[in-house]
């Protein structure tokens, strides 16, 4: 996994698909976020480590805070804290379900989804 991840920053994929991650009870992380740096390229996937897991790994980003809610008329943004999130970003929706497939089992040892998208 890159420390930059222009996918961030690049233009609306054609297909995507955003996976929530919650860290299981007494779950050692380590391994599974190695296993997934393999995968997370920061292009074509897209990671985020929430605060649970910075927890778990003792590590800390400065400046890390939780995401605020907004609501104004006519629309709402939650706030949806989650240990890991994933965003595939592609061209081919079916290749994309393969790859979130893949992860899913990847982390599972120490994750489990919580929402896919």
């Amino acid at each position: 996994m890159k420390n930059a991840q222009p996918g961030i920053l690049a233009p609306i994929p054609r297909h995507a698909r955003y996976l929530t991650f919650s860290l299981k009870q007494g779950a050692q992380p380590r391994e599974a976020v190695r296993a997934l740096a393999t995968a997370a390229d920061g292009e074509t996937c897209v990671v985020g480590f929430g605060a649970v897991l910075l927890f778990a790994l003792h590590k800390e980003v400065k400046g890390l805070r939780p995401f605020p809610h907004h609501r104004g008329e006519g629309f709402e943004v939650p706030s949806t804290p989650a240990a890991l999130w994933c965003w595939l970003r592609g061209e081919d929706r079916g290749e994309i379900v393969l790859r979130g497939r893949a992860i899913e089992k990847m982390l599972a040892p120490a994750f489990e989804a919580t929402s896919v998208i």
